[in-house]
Parts: structure tokens; sequence; C-alpha cells
């Protein structure tokens, strides 16, 4: 059934068993959210329907089983059917670009397989996006009204909204201009690194008015290998597949057709842990 206030109400049915006056008792024992320290155990009443609904929270994972009883005795509990619920709503949601082109970025939820992204401002609402990763991409946003669900084979959660934020619109801390140098008028960007998640982070930098792109230089501290180099065109790039627990450094340099403007200082930012698998 249809999550609501991240509960999702289970149906659970079982066959008749061919004795007079039979009933029988649904046991449910579980943990929440993957955590083996969180668990639960719960029952239904005693009863003679062959079925019995049970709410249990999103992200849950529970091993269910039946037992029967009549005057006579009661039965062993039946072969356990064991699944989860939907998984509770992405957090960490950001977004990042502009109307022409963005970026959505969540952080994973517990047994979610699928991450869909909605235009929430039609009905009925409209998928834009539909992946296992945690990042999407969108052309063309005309809606301020985006949510984003996690999903399974039991369900879809509820949404989360989607905080728009067009990156183009610069932090005055980021509007500051340095003085001009002698490549060309080009002077070294100022930069701000934001983390998003553990695998993701945003990188945004002032603009450089006779610059027509830029190069960014990204490191991971510690690495043998050379920095990688990227040519974006704005004033700012989502950085993906990172590895978590890691340190990265990220330099920015304007370019134009016919120069190169000295590096940014580099600003580096600490990755945190990533979810367990």
């Amino acid at each position: 059934m249809a999550m609501q206030m991240k509960i999702q109400v289970l149906r659970f049915s079982w066959t008749e068993v061919t004795c007079n006056d039979t009933e029988y008792i649904l046991k449910l024992r579980g943990s929440l959210l993957g955590d083996s320290q969180a668990q639960f155990d719960l029952s239904s009443y005693w009863t003679s329907t062959t079925y019995f609904e049970i709410p249990l929270p999103c992200g849950s994972a529970y091993s269910a089983t039946v037992e029967s009883r009549n005057a006579a005795g009661t039965s062993n509990p039946s072969v356990a059917l064991n699944g989860t619920t939907a998984p509770c709503p992405p957090s960490g949601v950001a977004y990042s670009g502009n109307s022409s082109f963005a970026t959505v970025l969540w952080n994973a939820s517990v047994f979610a397989t699928t991450f869909r992204v909605y235009d929430n401002s039609v009905k009925p609402r409209v998928q834009l996006c539909s992946t296992a990763g945690l990042s999407c991409s969108l052309t063309n946003v005309t809606s301020t009204n985006i949510g984003i669900t996690a999903g399974n084979t039991a369900g879809e959660s509820q949404a989360t909204s989607v905080p728009i934020v067009v990156s183009n619109r610069r932090r005055r801390d980021l509007s500051v201009k340095r003085p001009e140098t002698e490549n060309g008028g080009l002077s070294a960007p100022v930069l701000d690194v934001k983390q998003a998640t553990s695998t993701v982070i945003f990188v945004e930098w002032s603009q450089i008015d006779t610059a027509t792109h830029y190069s960014v230089r990204i490191r991971k501290q510690g690495s043998s290998s050379e920095p990688e180099e990227m040519r974006v065109y704005g004033e700012s790039i989502v950085l993906t597949d990172l590895s978590p627990n890691s340190i990265y450094c990220v330099r920015v340099s304007a370019r134009n057709s016919a120069t190169s403007g000295p590096q940014s200082e580099p600003v580096c930012v600490q990755l945190g842990e990533g979810l367990p698998q």
C-alpha cells in the first residue's frame, strides 16, 4: 500500500487450514533502517480470517510467520516470509544548475533500488528522471515544484521536495573580483566548495568577465595520479563518484581563446563516510 507519514501498511494473507474452528496469528520480527540494534517484534491477535494488515515504518526489514490453533492445540510456525517495506524518502537533497541544465543529488535510502524525480506542478505528476544512482541531470527545467522519491518492489516513498537554487546567482562573497593580471585581464577565480554527500561536492566560483570558459582541476590527496582536469562553461560544477572518507583539493582557472589565467588558491574538502553496503 502507499506510504503515508513514513508508514506503510502491509497486508499478509495465507491459505486456510482445513480444520474446524481454526484461528490464526501473524508474527513479525525485523529491524529498522538496516540497523541490527533497532529490532522489533510484533504480532496480530488471534483471528479466524486468513489475512491481516500491519503498519510498519519505512525502511524496515521483516520476517513474517503464521501459526494456527484450535481446541486440539497450536501449530508450529509457517515457513518465514522475508521482505522489506518501501524505503524512506531520500535525504540530503540538493540542486545545482539553471533552467537550461541542472543536477539533482541526494543521499542513499536504505533498501531503495530506484529513485524518481517528478515535476509536481501538474496533475498527474510527470516523471523527469528514474535512476538507481544518487544524482540525475535535468534539462529545460521550468518548474520550481520538483520532488524525489525512493522505491523498491514493496512500493514508493513519499516525495522529498527539491530545493531549487540557481547557481548562476552568485553569493556576495563570491562576487568580489580580483585585480586584473597580466594574463589578458584574466584573474584567479574565488572558490567555494560545498560538500553535498559522501561522494559528491559542489564547486562554485566568481565570474571572470573576459573568460569564455574555466578549467577545473581536482586531485585526491595521497593519490599518485595526475589531477583530473575538466572544461566548464559557467561558474559551477557538480563533482560525482568521489571516494568516501577522502580529501579532495580543487583549483580553477579562467580561460579564453587568447590565454589562460592563473589558478585559484586550492580549496580542499574532507568527504564523510558512505553508508555501509
